[in-house]
């Protein structure tokens, strides 16, 4: 069943760059979508999380999906702030 939900996503996916100029293949998906990470900092007591670059495929993908993306620079209340409204 997981395989399953995870093929519809990835054919979703697809299909939602399949008219863009940079067309995606399902590798180049899962590659941009792992180029997504956020790292974890800490400084004098405070947690922050740094995004890192991605690839522009990630972002139209994101945009498509209509999830905007976190700040670069974040705050642990902002990403959980950030994870319930996704």
């Amino acid at each position: 069943m997981m395989c399953f939900i995870g093929f519809l996503l990835e054919r979703e996916m697809e299909n939602l760059v399949k008219n863009d100029r940079d067309k995606g293949s399902p590798a180049q998906i899962q590659e941009a979508l792992r180029s997504m990470e956020l790292s974890h900092l800490s400084v004098e007591g405070e947690s922050f999380y740094l995004r890192s670059k991605h690839q522009s495929l990630a972002s139209r993908l994101f945009a498509k999906l209509r999830i905007k993306l976190p700040k670069n620079l974040s705050t642990e209340a902002e990403i959980e702030d950030y994870m319930k409204e996704i």
